[in-house]
């Protein structure tokens, strides 16, 4: 299993062009169960909108250019 580039607590920003930034909090970090264990991000939507509540998980986290961190937990 490689490295993680984000940890639990850590603040992000995702950030697209056709929409305003929204924050979010990552909860668990976490490996499949296959050989090479692909990571993944159990993360929490953070604001006023309906998502505040949902819980994704994003196995693309690391490789994806829209995510920046805001604080380090």
């Amino acid at each position: 299993m490689t490295k993680p580039q984000y940890n639990q607590g850590d603040l992000i920003r995702y950030t697209r062009l056709s929409s305003s930034p929204h924050l979010l909090v990552i909860t668990e970090v976490f490996a499949t169960g296959c050989p090479g264990g692909y990571l993944y991000y159990r993360v929490r939507w953070l604001g006023d909108d309906k998502r505040t509540k949902e819980v994704y998980h994003i196995g693309s986290l690391d490789d994806s250019k829209h995510f920046t961190v805001v604080a380090r937990a």
